[in-house]
């Protein structure tokens, strides 16, 4: 086998674009296996993933990858830096490779400037925000290449190429321009890739027929077959859920928990308090300073306890969701040779080290409340029973 080639990844849902992304991958590195660190049930945005981890990670296989393991909670619902952070140390552990990820730029180069550039404000102290980030670097560096800090995608390049300088991790970094629509563009064009969002959106809206067309055929009817049977879940179906949670929260709960800072908490407490729905309570939060997307992993995070100690910990493990046969070679070898733990069967976890074990723990109790997402609520304990999919 040559090597890996690691790909940190959401997939929610896979489109024709990642699979493009597998593709092109193939072309350079034919011999080599694709393995995807994902997403668990819950987003970098704050979200829910519409279907479950289980249920994409087998539409993965089915586009192309040969071995997909987890990027566990919390990590995998953080701000761009902490979720860049934990795939490459994940990824580093398996072993050498290569990490490969699409953006904007498609340029490594002036990425990688960029990369270095930030690590220097930051050390120097000045920027405490991404926003205030950009506006730091524009000061220091002039517009030239201040642009790369706005595309989504180029932004988490960046956090990756950060990441893989940090830790001096054993990985060369790879990047495949993005084709097609921005990450928060809705537009859906035929002779085009459309983003996640605008399937996410389709999809929400059960307009089937446009979001296939978006999808390879064959991942599209694993994920038609699960939201026949369970529909797509949705944050706000655990809307009360939520609501109740924040409605009992003390001040001093707030302060032990992640993203809750900076008047942040308080906010979103007094915002509860008044309102009726998931949806209400982050318009009436919303602030220029504080975005949706940090508001919504605020309020998931004080559903679970997440600590800002627990956010800058090491992740500790990874889950093997989906492998067909050469997945399974290349989860040999990093049984053998790698540096982290990897969890099987979600009843093992019990076998595992005692950090290990409690962050699988707490992302159990995530899943408890990823059961909630969907109209008619699954089992608390609905994702203890399921192993990985293996297409060998």
């Amino acid at each position: 086998m040559d090597s890996f080639v690691y790909i940190i990844s959401e997939y929610n849902p896979f489109h024709n674009g990642h699979a493009y992304q597998i593709a092109e991958i193939r072309k350079r590195r034919p011999d080599a296996a694709v393995v995807c660190i994902m997403s668990g049930n819950f987003t970098q945005r704050g979200d829910v993933a519409i279907v479950n981890r289980f249920v994409r990670a087998k539409i993965v296989l089915a586009g192309g990858a040969d071995l997909v393991l987890s990027l566990p909670f919390p990590w995998c619902c953080a701000s761009a830096e902490y979720f860049a952070d934990a795939g490459v140390s994940i990824a580093d552990r398996l072993g050498p490779g290569e990490l490969c990820f699409g953006s904007e730029s498609g340029d490594i180069d002036e990425l990688t400037e960029v990369a270095s550039r930030l690590s220097e404000l930051e050390a120097d102290g000045f920027f405490t925000t991404a926003r205030s980030r950009a506006a730091a670097y524009e000061k220091k560096y002039g517009q030239g290449s201040s642009h790369l800090l706005r595309g989504s995608n180029n932004i988490l390049a960046i956090e990756y190429l950060r990441a893989i300088r940090r830790r001096g991790a054993a990985l060369e970094p790879v990047t495949i321009k993005r084709i097609g629509a921005e990450y928060n563009n809705r537009e859906v064009s035929l002779d085009n890739f459309a983003s996640a969002t605008a399937i996410r959106h389709l999809l929400y809206k059960k307009h089937y027929s446009l979001a296939e067309k978006q999808m390879p055929s064959g991942c599209a009817q694993i994920l038609y077959s699960e939201i026949n049977e369970c529909g797509c879940a949705s944050l706000e179906n655990a809307s009360l859920s939520l609501l109740g949670i924040l409605r009992t929260m003390k001040s001093d709960d707030i302060k032990s928990i992640a993203e809750m800072g900076g008047g942040v908490g308080e906010r979103i407490i007094s915002s509860a308090m008044a309102a009726g729905s998931l949806e209400e309570t982050l318009t009436l939060a919303a602030t220029k300073q504080y975005t949706n997307s940090r508001l919504r992993r605020a309020i998931i995070y004080a559903a679970t306890g997440v600590s800002p100690s627990t956010l800058k910990s090491e992740v500790a493990y990874t889950q093997i969701l989906a492998a067909n046969a050469k997945g399974l070679d290349a989860l040999r070898v990093m049984k053998k040779e790698g540096r982290i733990e990897i969890l099987t069967k979600p009843a093992d976890h019990i076998k595992m080290s005692e950090v290990a074990s409690r962050q699988y723990k707490l992302e159990a109790d995530a899943d408890k409340i990823y059961t909630l997402a969907y109209k008619k609520p699954m089992p608390a304990n609905a994702f203890l029973r399921i192993s990985p999919y293996i297409d060998a």
